[in-house]
């Protein structure tokens, strides 16, 4: 059976899923790899490709086999710029797992796009890169919406009730005297940490109605604070509660007399979340 290699296509081929490889294999490390040492490390691997090629027929398979691995170690090292031991080990994993991603998604573009030519190659390929990243980007996102997410337990007069909370950075309110961190809850959600005879005035301030008996809200502190969103701007009631406990999988933060602005109704987030931190409370800088 008759073979034509075409040696600049073959070239070309290994060029770009060893740069994009490289790049992806960086960006799960999070090295600091230029995209020219990426290259140079490609252009390694891909001349190394076109000598296979050219020299198969004449030299011992497992000779080739091991000039591969040090040349494919030699290009992982450098191109994702792998100073340890550990690190490299680390780095040929991510090596294949991108190379088994980078290259379904390439076998998968190729059938969806039929033909031949160099153009085509560079056209499936870097579709298979920008697609490849779009879900790394997607997963890093969720990523971090699961760190911001966090369990808090409002705690008032020996009563507590867990809900769910959200640190958010576009949350900026704090209090015009003390300057403490502000978080927002509906004021129906916490309702039924206090006394019957205290359930009325709370939902009269959160509503800015005139609060029946002011008295008996004294001890919670009760002000108005100015905010301004999307939509415009106004002032918001918040109170002081006496603790609020943010647990993580491995944190357990106790805040004493933590600020909560009381939000309407149908305040909370469309997400689910019962609570909006404020985000110097993830990082303990409530001070």
């Amino acid at each position: 059976m008759h073979y034509e290699i075409f040696l600049d296509l073959l070239f070309a081929e290994n060029l770009l899923l060893n740069y994009t490889i490289l790049r992806l294999s960086s960006f799960l490390l999070k090295r600091s790899a230029t995209r020219r040492r990426s290259f140079a490390a490609a252009a390694l691997g891909a001349g190394y490709a076109v000598l296979y090629a050219v020299l198969a027929r004449y030299l011992p398979g497992a000779l080739l086999a091991l000039v591969g691995i040090g040349i494919t170690t030699g290009m992982v090292k450098s191109g994702c710029r792998i100073t340890t031991v550990r690190d490299l080990a680390v780095g040929m994993e991510g090596y294949i797992l991108s190379g088994f991603l980078i290259g379904s998604a390439y076998r998968l573009f190729r059938e969806l796009m039929p033909g031949r030519g160099i153009l085509l190659f560079l056209l499936s390929g870097s579709a298979a890169y920008a697609g490849t990243l779009l879900l790394l980007k997607i997963r890093k996102e969720m990523l971090l919406e699961h760190a911001r997410q966090v369990t808090v337990q409002l705690v008032q007069n020996g009563k507590w009730k867990k809900v769910k909370g959200l640190y958010d950075t576009g949350n900026t309110l704090r209090d015009a005297t003390t300057k403490k961190p502000v978080s927002v809850v509906p004021y129906t959600v916490i309702l039924e940490l206090f006394p019957d005879e205290m359930r009325t005035g709370i939902a009269a301030l959160a509503r800015h109605e005139t609060v029946p008996e002011p008295e008996q809200l004294l001890a919670l502190q009760p002000r108005y604070i100015p905010f301004r969103g999307l939509e415009g701007g106004g002032f918001l009631p918040v109170i002081r509660i006496s603790e609020m406990i943010l647990v993580t999988e491995h944190t357990a933060r106790h805040i004493s007399g933590p600020l909560i602005a009381l939000g309407g109704e149908n305040s909370s987030s469309p997400r689910g979340y019962e609570i909006i931190l404020h985000p110097d409370l993830m990082e303990g800088q409530e001070e």
